[in-house]
């Protein structure tokens, strides 16, 4: 899937995530519960699980070998869910991530068919159908849109990584 032009990564951690996922959505249903600004945060809020480390250390793991080299910046490493369906009516937005990352990912924990993400760069745009355990990875410039369903769950994690050198050069853009 990567190239200059879509600059997306795309791989599966099943096999690393298989037999923490249950734990890892308990963790986000208990941080969504307790999210004060839920409704209108547009249904992302920040996820605390023992697993948080583990997560970041998989993205850098891949970013590192699919990658040119990168220096962390930022050694804050928030972990955020974006959590959709059940009756939640949420609006999708293009956007990026240009202000907190150079390094982006999403991890897709459930998915449904035909709710993926669409992206655009400049004047081309394609649509991405990740699966359960998909990790995505592409420069935080990198516009995307969540495609939403309001009626099934969708959960997925987001994951950035500041760094010293430009988005461009770590994608070899």
């Amino acid at each position: 899937m990567f190239n200059k032009s879509r600059p997306v990564h795309k791989l599966n951690l099943q096999k690393e995530l298989k037999n923490k996922k249950d734990e890892i959505v308990k963790d986000i249903l208990k941080a969504k519960h307790e999210a004060k600004d839920y409704r209108t945060q547009g249904y992302n809020f920040e996820v605390f699980t023992k697993y948080n480390d583990y997560l970041y250390d998989l993205f850098i793991e891949k970013s590192k070998k699919l990658l040119n080299t990168f220096t962390i910046k930022d050694s804050q490493l928030k972990v955020w869910c974006y959590f959709t369906g059940l009756g939640n009516h949420v609006k999708d937005i293009w956007h990026n991530h240009t202000r907190t990352s150079n390094i982006n990912s999403v991890i897709y924990l459930e998915t449904i068919k035909n709710y993926g993400i669409k992206f655009e760069n400049g004047k081309e745009s394609w649509y991405v159908e990740p699966e359960n355990f998909d990790l995505l990875i592409f420069p935080g410039f990198l516009n995307h849109l969540p495609i939403t369903s309001n009626t099934q769950q969708r959960i997925s994690l987001n994951l950035e990584l500041k760094c010293n050198e430009k988005d461009k050069d770590i994608f070899g853009l």
